[in-house]
């Protein structure tokens, strides 16, 4: 004798088993639609996430929000070596409207200051159209200022890091503007570190290319000597920031 219909109640908990399902596809997911009714949500697409699309209506896949923000490359800075040369890190393609590069621990080996100079396509940018100020408070009740125009790159912090030993990490931010937008590119940057006089230092600024150039790159370089061996070599991040 066939049974066409059961109640609930004969039915025990937990007794359905998957084999006891009607076959669908491969993929979908059951959930309820406004009216209470089981429905099945269509396969998404490789890389695709279950989003809730809000109430009364079944969830669905669909292609994952770009983040804010996101790291574009790390490293760190080469023992024994003068600079870090960051190129094709700018791309109008990538969507970000700024970037930051953050260093962090670099010693170096002699009392020395840093230099930024920025890369296009054709390689470095050399040419006198760097400008530049920054400004220092010190521990020891001490205010310096740096300023320049008409020249070949960007020079900080005020006053040199401390070299020789592994123990005064050299530690900064540095936002780019726009760089690829193909007008002036403008920099800020901040500080803080333990500088040669035996002070604390803080020190906060910026900078600008007067060139209508689409950046695509940076160099970073030690004045005087290079990253300290002994010490803290220096680790780097570069993230990309967007506006929505």
């Amino acid at each position: 004798m066939a049974f066409s219909k059961i109640g609930t109640t004969a039915i025990s908990d937990d007794a359905v088993s998957l084999a006891k399902m009607a076959t669908g596809t491969d993929g979908n997911v059951i959930t309820y639609d406004a009216s209470g009714n089981p429905v099945a949500i269509a396969t998404g697409n490789d890389g695709q996430v279950l989003t809730s699309t809000g109430a009364g209506s079944p969830p669905a896949f669909e292609t994952a929000g770009g983040g804010a923000t996101g790291l574009i490359t790390s490293g760190s800075w080469s023992t024994s070596s003068d600079n870090i040369d960051i190129a094709s890190c700018f791309s109008n393609s990538d969507g970000y409207d700024a970037y930051k590069f953050i260093l962090n621990g670099l010693s170096v080996t002699s009392d020395t200051q840093l230099w930024l100079r920025f890369k296009s396509a054709s390689g470095n940018i050399s040419d006198s159209d760097y400008e530049y100020a920054f400004f220092q408070r010190r521990s020891g009740d001490v205010e310096v200022t740096v300023q320049s125009t008409g020249d070949t790159k960007i020079l900080f912090p005020p006053s040199n890091l401390w070299g020789g030993s592994g123990d005064y990490g050299y530690n900064t931010e540095i936002t780019f503007y726009d760089p690829t937008q193909g007008g002036y590119t403008n920099i800020s940057q901040q500080d803080s570190y333990y500088n040669s006089n035996g002070d604390a230092a803080m020190s906060y600024g910026g900078g600008l290319l007067k060139q209508s150039t689409d950046v695509t790159g940076f160099k970073m370089i030690i004045a005087a000597g290079s990253a300290n061996t002994s010490g803290d070599v220096g680790q780097y991040f570069l993230y990309g920031w967007k506006n929505s």
